[in-house]
């Protein structure tokens, strides 16, 4: 997304999340990916027996705090870092324009880059691709198409942007603990690196974070559709509590022990949250379908913390129609065996932190 920085072989992968900071670094030899460490710090701050969430901020040195009391656990081969920035602070647009130069095409899309960024362009950082192309016959007749034939060339390009207010202050705040900015991108972007990689399928990833969540359409990869939902695994938690009589600290014991509460005694318990993150997934795969005919999802695909809630697959599969699996952003990475608990346990909510150390695998093996 947005490059800023001698070739390493060691990649560190930085996620600020809503209640959690994560850190993931990697290295590559013999044309393997292997991790060499890991680590996290949970926000959540106790009070009289209630765990409260509070979102990460860039501000007042508190994610300094967290930084400093990391790396002094980790000591870090990297010193560069990929870094992920909420979808919230930034926008994503797929665009269609007629195929033209490169130049002209810049030109292009700052021009349309207008229709959907309620800032200056001189505020934003943008950075764009070109997803697709599609060549259009104007004249249904045309059998073959030639050196004179009637025909137009469309590329769909996917267009990012961020504030450059809130992108410097990453950089600033990796800077002051001793690193250098490699790269900066939209969480959902690490997400479908980890989770989906190169399968050339169509899929619905839904994320769900400890304050939101994201539910990200990909078609082959690249993401099509983007949706954040302002419900995540604390209003589930807060569910069970207040539908068992038990403390959220207890409730939040019992996600952990992987009880099934969709299938046993519990089972009758109703999750406002989850009903309405499972209506906005059915809604994008309606319009994906609407204007896709002959395409078809093949599956979906859970992330974050709560995806290791016993039932959630068996949930999601059942109310949107399709298989819902719970995403393994591991499964690209070796690791020593002794780690396999705390790798499964940690499971899908490192999702964006590999995926950023992922990144940097991907252009060391580009040079």
């Amino acid at each position: 997304m947005f490059n800023f920085f001698k070739k390493q072989n060691h990649f560190l992968g930085i996620d600020f999340g809503t209640s959690a900071l994560k850190v993931v670094e990697v290295s590559f030899s013999k044309q393997r990916t292997h991790l060499i460490n890991y680590g996290w710090v949970d926000s959540g701050e106790k009070k009289k027996g209630i765990y409260k969430g509070s979102k990460l901020r860039l501000q007042g040195g508190h994610l300094q705090k967290y930084l400093k009391k990391l790396f002094k656990k980790m000591p870090l081969k990297s010193k560069q870092a990929y870094v992920s920035m909420a979808g919230f602070n930034g926008l994503v647009a797929l665009i269609e324009l007629p195929n033209m130069k490169k130049e002209e095409l810049d030109q292009a899309v700052k021009f349309e880059a207008h229709k959907y960024i309620p800032a200056s362009l001189d505020e934003v950082f943008l950075s764009w691709d070109i997803v697709s192309r599609e060549n259009i016959k104007k004249n249904k007749l045309i059998k073959k198409i030639g050196k004179n034939s009637n025909v137009s060339e469309k590329v769909e390009i996917l267009l990012v942007a961020a504030l450059k207010e809130e992108v410097l202050k990453y950089e600033k705040l990796i800077s002051d603990s001793g690193l250098k900015m490699k790269a900066l991108e939209l969480e959902m972007f690490s997400m479908v690196r980890s989770l989906v990689g190169n399968d050339l399928g169509n899929f619905i990833i839904i994320d769900i974070g400890a304050m939101n969540s994201n539910i990200i359409l990909t078609e082959k990869g690249i993401v099509k559709i983007n949706r954040s939902v302002d419900m995540g695994g604390n209003e589930i938690t807060k569910t069970i509590a207040e539908s068992m009589g038990i403390s959220r600290q207890r409730a939040e014991s019992l996600k952990r022990q992987k009880k099934d509460i969709f299938n046993s005694r519990e089972g009758t318990i109703l999750f406002p949250s989850l009903e309405l993150i499972a209506e906005e997934a059915q809604r994008i795969i309606k319009s994906y379908e609407s204007r896709n005919k002959k395409a078809h999802l093949d599956g979906a695909i859970l992330s974050g913390g709560t995806a290791n809630l016993a039932g959630i697959d068996a949930y999601f599969s059942k109310v949107l129609g399709v298989k819902a699996v719970v995403g393994n952003p591991w499964s690209r990475i070796d690791f020593d065996k002794s780690l396999d608990s705390q790798i499964k346990e940690m499971g899908p909510s490192f999702s964006v932190a590999v995926g950023l150390a992922l990144r940097g695998v991907e252009e060391y093996q580009r040079k």
